[in-house]
């Protein structure tokens, strides 16, 4: 054998092993498999061969990298030279090729391979028929070789159809898969989502599992219910006497757990009310997705906060909206409805605040009931159902208060402020407040005003911030709800963390979706709020606003006094608890209410049974009950005064109420307890009303309304003073000009000379109208006017005396002003004739345009 001949048998040798190779890796599969992997690689392989071919040549870019990409797949190492390298390509060809035969006579699908066994059988038949021939004279052993026949012929053809089935179920399958992904994109394409699949996440599979899996928690729940209402009603039925002690024992005995719940229900006084079925989760999100959803809004509020505005959506209705309609999405993906997440969160957040400039605020609860976003009555009745019975608690990890309280008060969100994502909540508390710990773990004390407590059962941490950690240990493991030690501050920091198994991480969530009860004092101010109250409540706010300014009070403190008085009683020092029908007046109701004493069972016997803490009713501007109540008809018999004089509830607030509320009062007027409005607000409704979290938001709502009122009257613009009358204003005075005597006086006045009252009063008395020489100083003549039976307004006529607030278009800011309607113009601008402003204290009378009415209350000086 010469060498030639030597290196192609050891070539040969090669390509066989290689063509054995693969047989190993490929053994688990099954014979058809494994013939179109061979055949898959055989074109692989011819493929790399033309390249190689080409490699003398030079390469395109993608050839360069499709060379690349072959090499891998074919599982081969680069062999150098480039006639080594054709040879290789030439052998790993062939070796492909003969794995391919291989595979194919291994496969009883392949077609020719059937073709083949088809004809094996045929001639193995043929032979066999020879000998039958042969046996045909004898008809029992004939009879017996054609039943055999028969059923080889049967078996064959039976075998024949089951491949036969095979092979078309195998076609029918791909031709359907393509067909469903065709008319999938099609669907999409028409549907405005593009010519693309559906996505795993959306396709009914995945739709089905997490409805079972939700069907299985809601079992849960039923069953948890069921048996919880078992145990109510026994325990309801032994304490109605529908039962027998000696049966609900019976009961008891039979049922363990139902003796457990029955004697925790005693225990707690029957909290738990007979429940009914329970409704579907209100929350379907996990805890990771549903806080990335409340992030996303909180983003969008702090990216249109500017200009002005200050955006904090009541986003709660949010979550549950897209909670119910779209289940477990995620704001990084698509909705069912094919949209992305984050742009239906913004239009729904366009569609809650309107758009720049002009934004205009709604609620979720409207949306839900009209227009785009609206529910079908059914999905609305059964949401809110889930709201109420539910919220939040469908998520797992629940907390306690960390303090003694039904509704947790907080005055900083989750979420995003400006650029930055804050990962805690603020709650107010108060200093050496009592704090104990929200979930039962182990302690970690950070510094000596910060503790994290860790359960590593429920996979969650909590960390509080600003509280006394003396009286704990390192390590130490604690209960939930007992003591960790005091509050160092006015508010607690509370963040949560939750164990994310998916990512091995732990991961922020908002802390306020695991309490019982939450309640956020942070509002949205709007720079266009125009709010403009009637002139008997302004009357009122005018009064409290001249008196706290006077004695040191800020404009914040103010409007968190007037939010909870409005709330209260509407700013009507008239008001008498349950009479509503009488406002800014002594009626008939509220007449026979004083001469009962104001005894609420005399009044309203009804409502004394629904509120027995209250027997005394509650009246003025801050509807003071019980022994104040008392105290202030006291005080005005004392003053000899009525007791609806707003002045007088002024004077009693701050010296004749008792010596706890006068110090809220002051250090919320003052701003001693807080700089923001909603602390301010909220501290007031604790401390001086003593009813912690009631209407907390419908207060600074109306807090911030009397703070946009007031910035916007303070910002007020008016012409320049001058002492003749504008040019402009020529020949349209209607009443007679002032003469000398508006400086000199005119009898009974009783007014500071060269003052501003001392002209008003000259001014009237010139015209014919004797107003009273006591109204005080220029900003307390509306009130003082509106005390003594003049009508007040806040729309300009002429003749009406202008009353100014303090501090408005540059008016005293402890005595405020007040100047003489000359002129009303069709703009609701008007011009006003003065003293005290040209020079003051000369005497002079001076002439300017008013451009708002804002912070001025008009009083008609005719009774």
């Amino acid at each position: 054998m010469d060498e030639k001949q030597k290196q192609q048998l050891k070539k040969s040798i090669q390509v066989k092993q290689r063509a054995t190779e693969p047989l190993k890796e490929t053994a688990q599969q099954k014979p058809r498999q494994m013939r179109l992997t061979a055949s898959k690689n055989v074109h692989l392989a011819r493929k790399m061969l033309r390249l190689k071919r080409k490699s003398a040549q030079r390469l395109t870019p993608k050839e360069t990298h499709d060379l690349e990409t072959l090499k891998v797949q074919l599982k081969q190492n680069d062999v150098s030279g480039g006639e080594n390298e054709i040879g290789e390509a030439k052998r790993e060809l062939a070796a492909r090729k003969l794995l391919l035969k291989k595979m194919q006579k291994q496969d009883p699908s392949y077609l020719p391979m059937q073709l083949k066994l088809n004809g094996q059988a045929a001639v193995k038949e043929n032979l066999m028929g020879s000998p039958a021939s042969v046996l045909e004279s004898d008809e029992t052993v004939s009879d017996g070789v054609e039943k055999v026949q028969k059923t080889m012929r049967q078996g064959r053809l039976a075998k024949q159809q089951v491949e036969l089935t095979k092979s078309g179920g195998r076609v029918a399958l791909k031709l359907t898969k393509r067909t469903y992904g065709l008319t999938n994109r099609t669907f999409n394409l028409i549907q405005g989502k593009g010519f693309t699949r559906t996505p795993d996440d959306l396709k009914l599979r995945k739709q089905l599992k997490r409805r079972y899996q939700r069907f299985i928690q809601q079992k849960k729940l039923r069953k948890e219910a069921k048996q919880a209402k078992a145990s109510t009603s026994l325990v309801m039925n032994l304490l109605r006497g529908k039962i027998s002690p000696k049966e609900a024992f019976k009961s008891l005995a039979h049922n363990p757990f139902v003796w457990i719940a029955s004697l925790i229900l005693v225990l707690v006084l029957m909290i738990v009310a007979a429940a009914a079925d329970v409704p579907n989760p209100s929350i379907k999100q996990n805890d990771f997705e549903l806080t990335d959803a409340w992030v996303e809004m909180t983003k969008l509020d702090a990216d249109h906060s500017k200009d002005g505005n200050q955006f904090y959506t009541n986003f709660d209705g949010v979550m549950f909206y897209m909670n119910e309609k779209f289940d477990d999405y995620d704001v990084n993906g698509v909705l069912s409805n094919g949209q992305s997440a984050k742009a239906y969160l913004s239009d729904l957040w366009a569609a809650l605040n309107g758009k720049a400039p002009n934004y205009e605020l709604t609620t979720m609860d409207e949306l839900e009931k009209k227009g785009a976003y609206a529910l079908s009555q059914e999905d609305y009745t059964n949401m809110k159902q889930m709201i109420s019975e539910i919220g939040y608690q469908a998520l797992d990890g629940q907390l306690s208060f960390p303090y003694a309280t039904d509704n947790l008060i907080i005055n900083r969100r989750f979420g995003y402020e400006g650029t930055k994502l804050h990962h805690s909540i603020e709650v107010t508390t108060s200093e050496n407040q009592p704090i104990v710990a929200p979930l039962s773990g182990k302690v970690t004390i950070n510094s000596n005003q910060q503790i994290t407590i860790e359960n590593t059962n429920q996979e969650e941490k909590v960390s509080l911030q600003k509280v006394d950690t003396s009286r704990l240990t390192n390590g130490q493991n604690i209960t939930s709800s007992a003591l960790i030690g005091k509050s160092l501050a006015s508010t607690l920091e509370i963040t949560l963390q939750k164990y994310d198994d998916e990512t091995k991480s732990w991961k922020w969530v908002n802390p306020a979706f695991y309490f019982p009860k939450v309640t956020y004092t942070q509002m949205t101010q709007l720079a266009a709020n125009d709010y403009n109250p009637d002139s008997s409540q302004l009357a009122s706010a005018q009064a409290i606003y001249n008196y706290a300014m006077a004695h040191g009070g800020t404009l914040n403190g103010v409007c968190a006094v007037l939010g909870n008085y409005q709330v209260e009683g509407n700013l009507d020092p008239t008001a008498v608890e349950t009479i509503y029908d009488e406002p800014f007046k002594m009626g008939p109701r509220k007449q026979a209410a004083q001469a009962a004493g104001f005894a609420i069972e005399k009044m309203d016997a009804a409502y004394a049974a629904r509120y027995p803490a209250i027997h005394q009713a509650g009246i003025g501007l801050g509807q003071w009950t019980n022994e104040r109540d008392i105290a202030l008809q006291a005080f005005a018999k004392a003053q000899k005064k009525p007791w609806y004089d707003g002045i007088l509830q002024i004077q009693f607030a701050t010296t004749g109420d008792s010596p706890g509320a006068i110090t809220a009062l002051n250090n919320t007027l003052q701003g001693k307890v807080g700089k923001d409005l909603p602390t301010l607000t909220n501290y007031f409704l604790t401390y001086w009303e003593g009813n912690p979290g009631n209407k907390i938001s419908e207060r600074i709502q109306a807090a911030q309304n009397w703070l946009a009122y007031f910035r916007r009257a303070a910002s007020g613009s008016s012409g320049k003073a001058d002492v003749s009358v504008p040019p402009e204003y020529a020949g349209k005075l209607i009443e007679p000009a002032p003469n000398e005597q508006d400086v000199t006086g005119y009898p009974g006045n009783n007014y500071a000379l060269n003052n501003c009252t001392w002209y008003v009063y000259n001014r009237e008395y010139q015209l014919g109208n004797h107003i009273p020489a006591n109204l005080g100083n220029g900003g307390q003549w509306g009130i003082s006017a509106k005390a003594a039976g003049y009508a007040t307004s806040s729309t300009p006529k002429v003749g009406d005396m202008a009353s100014f607030t303090p501090g408005l278009l540059g008016c005293s800011p402890m005595y405020g002003h007040v100047a003489f309607v000359e002129v009303v113009n069709p703009d609701g601008s008007f011009l006003v004739s003065e003293m005290n402003v040209v020079d003051p204290g000369s005497g002079k009378i001076s002439y300017r345009v008013i451009a708002s009415n804002v912070g001025i209350t008009f009083i008609d000086p005719t009774k």
